[in-house]
C-alpha cells in the first residue's frame, strides 16, 4: 500500500466513523479473501468462515454472546508438527543436558535410558509417564535453569525432518485461524497431554495463547471451561475423537474439524488408516481439513526443497542434540510474541501516527480531567511479515511485534475494535483503534472562567527510547477532529503536536508524541450564574448607606442579611469551582466582594455607635461619602479581578 493510498483510507475513516474498520459480519462477507489467506478457497474455508460469522453477527439467527464463544484445539498435529512431538524432544534434550551437568545422574533412571535410547525411550511412554518425566526435569533443574532450558530449546532446537526450529513449525493456517477467532472475541484454549507444564511455558511464543489457557482433556471434560462451540483435532489413532464428541454435545451451533496429514511433499503423511477418526468424522459430519487440498501454505518459513514425490526420511535421534543456529539461515521470521523490533540494526523503527478526535464529551474543571472519544492508527514496516499474497493478512497484536504504544495521561480507557493489525504484501503493518475514556489533565486556571486550555493526548512507547522507536505524525491528515464537540462551553482555537522525549527516571527516555488541542472557554455561563448574582448581593449591602443612621436595627438587619446571603451563595457555587491552591479570577472576585459586603456590616455597626454617642451628623456625613466610594471600590474590584 502506497503512502498516498493509506492517507486516503485514513481520510475516509475520519470523515465517517461509522465506516471505520471493524470485524463485523458485513465486512467479512464482502471480503472473505482477506481472512485466512493461507487457506485455499473451498468447502473447508467456507465452512469455517460461515460458522464464525454465524455466531458473531448480531443480526444472525445463530448469534451467540461472546461469553459462549469458546474454541479449543489439540496442540500436537493440529497446531504444530508432531513427529517427533515437541515435548518429547525437549524432555530428551533436557535430561541429557542435566546429565552433562551432573555425570553421576547417568547411573540412575531415567537418565541412563535416555542416554542410551534417546527419543526412542520417550516414544514408549504414555502421557502419565511423560508428565512424570517433566516433573523430574523441573525438580532437578530448578526454576532458573529450567527457564534457560526452555529458552535455549526454542531458540536452537531444530526438527530432524524439516531442518528448521521447532517454533517455526506451527501451522500457518492455524495461526491465522487463532488470530481471526481472537479478533472475533472467541476465548481460545489448547488441549494437551503429557508434560503440560512445558506446553504452558512455550504457549505464548508458539501460539500466542496464555499459559492458563492450556488444559488437559480431563480438565475440559470436568467443566472448568464452558463447552466449546468450535473444536479442532487431527487424525491419528483416534486420539482426538473423544474430545470432538464432547464438544459436539454443546448443541447444533458447533463445528468440529479434523486435520488430515495427507501432504507428503510438504509435511508428514500419517493417520490414513485411522478408521476410528475416519468413521467418527463421517458419521458425525465433522469437517475434514486436508493439508494437501485446503492449505495453500503449511509453515510460516520456507523449508529446504525435497526430491519431488519423495517423503521425509525416518526420524533420526540427532534432532535432540544441541544445534547452533545461524539466524541468517532461518528464512522469514514467523509472527511471534517477544520477537525483536524490525530492522533494529538499521536504526530506529519509525511509527507513523494518525490521531482523530471524534468527540470531547466532558471537561471537568473541578477534577481537572476530561472524557474523549478518539480514533488512532499506527503504521510501521516489518519486512519479516512480507508475503506474496494479494490483499492483507490479519494478525492479532499478540502474534507480531508492535510498539505497545500507551496513552500516558489516560485514567480509564475502553477500546472498541479488536487488537488486530493488517499486513500488506510488502510488510507494511497498520493497527487501528477507536477508544473512549477519561484522561487526566493539569489545567492552568488562573484566568478561570475566562481561560484557555490545552488538552494533551500523550503517546509513549514503554521500553523503547527515541533511538529505538520514533513516533511521528503522518505528513498530511495525521491529525483531525469533528466539527462539533459535545461540550458547548468550549471553542477550538487550534492544535499542535510535539515529539519531545519523556523521561520517567533520570537517565531514561521514552519515545513520545503529544497531540495538543487548544480550547477557549465560553464564560457566559459563569457570568450569568456566578458574577451577576454576586453583583446583586453586593449592591444589596450598599442599601445600608441610604438608610438613616438613626434606624440602627434596620441598618444592622440589612447588612447582616446581605452577608448571610453571600455566605449561602458561596456554599452554592462551591461545588463547581475548582479546588486549587491558588486564586482564579473568579475566586478573587468572590473574595474581594465578600470583604466589601462584610465592610458594610462593620460600617453599619460603627455608624450605630456614633448615633448612640450623639454624633449623628458625623455618621450621616460618613454615609453620604460611602454612597459613592462603595460602588467605586466595587467597580475597581470587577475590573481588576475579571478583566486585568
Amino acid at each position: 500500500m502506497r503512502k498516498s493510498d493509506f492517507i486516503n483510507v485514513v481520510s475516509i475513516i475520519t470523515l465517517s466513523v461509522s465506516m471505520v474498520f471493524c470485524c463485523s459480519a458485513s465486512l467479512a462477507e464482502e471480503g472473505k479473501e482477506e481472512f485466512l489467506p493461507s487457506w485455499n478457497d473451498g468447502p473447508a474455508k467456507t465452512a469455517i468462515l460461515d460458522h464464525i460469522m454465524g455466531v458473531t453477527s448480531s443480526d444472525s439467527d445463530t448469534f451467540l454472546e461472546k461469553e459462549k464463544r469458546i474454541a479449543v484445539f489439540r496442540d500436537n498435529g493440529t497446531l504444530i508438527a508432531e513427529d517427533p512431538e515437541i515435548q518429547k524432544v525437549f524432555l530428551t534434550r533436557s535430561l541429557r543436558r542435566l546429565a552433562k551437568k551432573k555425570p553421576e545422574l547417568l547411573n540412575k533412571e531415567p537418565y541412563k535410558s535416555v542416554e542410551e535410547k534417546g527419543i526412542g525411550y520417550m516414544d514408549g511412554l504414555d502421557s502419565g509417564m511423560l508428565e512424570k518425566m517433566g516433573g523430574i526435569v523441573r525438580e532437578e533443574a530448578g526454576e532458573e535453569f529450567y527457564k534457560e532450558l526452555v529458552s535455549d530449546f526454542l531458540n536452537t532446537a531444530k526438527h530432524p525432518y524439516f531442518d528448521v526450529l521447532y517454533k517455526d513449525l506451527v501451522y500457518q493456517p492455524m495461526k491465522e485461524l487463532i488470530s481471526y477467532l481472537r479478533a472475533m472475541e472467541f476465548s481460545i484454549y489448547v488441549v494437551s497431554s503429557g508434560d503440560i507444564a512445558f506446553v504452558k511455558n512455550v504457549s505464548d511464543v508458539l501460539y500466542g495463547i496464555a499459559p492458563e489457557r492450556i488444559i488437559g482433556f480431563e480438565e475440559l471434560r470436568a467443566g472448568s471451561v464452558k463447552r466449546p462451540i468450535l473444536a479442532g483435532g487431527r487424525m491419528d489413532q483416534g486420539q482426538d475423537v473423544d474430545m470432538l464428541l464432547y464438544c459436539q454435545e454443546a448443541g447444533p451451533l458447533t463445528l468440529q474439524m479434523m486435520v488430515k496429514h495427507d501432504d507428503k511433499e510438504r509435511e508428514l503423511v500419517y493417520g490414513q488408516n485411522d478408521l476410528k477418526s475416519i468413521d467418527a468424522a463421517r458419521n458425525n459430519k465433522w469437517l475434514q481439513v486436508s493439508m494437501k487440498d485446503d492449505w495453500g501454505k503449511i509453515f510460516p518459513v520456507k523449508l529446504k526443497e525435497k526430491t519431488p514425490g519423495k517423503g521425509p526420511e525416518p526420524v533420526k535421534d540427532e534432532g535432540v542434540e544441541e544445534v547452533e543456529v545461524d539466524a541468517s539461515e532461518e528464512g522469514p521470521a514467523a509472527p511471534q510474541i517477544g520477537i525483536t523490533r524490525p530492522l533494529e540494526d538499521k536504526g530506529p523503527t519509525k511509527i507513523d501516527v494518525v490521531f482523530f478526535i471524534i468527540d470531547i464529551d466532558e471537561i471537568d474543571t473541578v477534577t481537572q480531567s476530561f472524557a474523549a472519544n478518539i480514533f488512532t492508527a499506527f503504521r510501521w514496516w516489518d519486512p519479516r511479515l512480507a508475503h506474496g499474497g494479494k490483499g492483507t493478512l490479519m494478525y492479532n497484536l499478540n502474534d507480531i511485534w508492535y510498539p505497545r504504544i500507551l496513552l500516558m495521561n489516560r485514567q480509564r480507557l475502553w477500546k472498541s475494535f479488536p487488537r488486530v493489525a493488517e499486513v500488506n504484501s510488502s510488510g507494511e503493518v497498520i493497527y487501528r483503534q477507536r477508544s473512549w475514556g477519561y484522561f487526566s489533565q493539569p489545567l492552568n486556571l488562573r484566568d478561570f472562567p475566562f481561560d484557555k486550555q490545552t488538552l494533551n493526548f500523550t503517546f509513549v512507547t514503554p521500553g523503547y527510547s527515541p533511538q529505538e522507536v520514533q513516533l511521528m505524525k503522518l505528513e498530511t491528515k495525521g491529525f483531525g477532529m469533528s466539527e462539533n464537540f459535545s461540550v458547548p462551553d468550549w471553542d477550538v482555537i487550534g492544535w499542535d503536536y510535539t515529539t519531545k522525549a519523556f523521561s520517567p527516571n533520570e537517565g531514561q527516555e521514552l519515545g513520545t508524541i503529544t497531540f495538543s488541542l487548544n480550547l477557549k472557554r465560553h464564560s457566559e455561563h459563569y457570568v450569568y450564574k456566578v458574577v451577576i448574582p454576586l453583583i446583586f448581593i453586593v449592591f444589596m449591602s450598599w442599601i445600608v448607606f441610604w438608610i438613616d443612621p438613626k434606624e440602627i436595627g434596620t441598618n444592622i438587619a440589612a447588612a447582616t442579611t446581605s452577608f448571610l446571603t453571600l455566605i449561602a451563595y458561596r456554599f452554592a457555587i462551591g461545588t463547581f469551582l475548582p479546588k486549587i491552591p491558588y486564586f482564579t479570577r473568579l475566586d478573587a472576585f468572590v473574595f474581594w466582594s465578600t470583604i466589601l459586603v462584610f465592610s458594610s456590616l462593620v460600617q453599619s455597626i460603627l455608624m450605630s455607635n456614633l448615633v448612640y454617642k450623639g454624633k449623628g451628623d458625623m455618621a450621616r456625613k460618613i454615609e453620604a461619602k460611602s454612597r459613592f466610594i462603595y460602588p467605586v471600590i466595587f467597580v475597581a474590584i470587577i475590573v481588576l479581578t475579571l478583566f486585568v
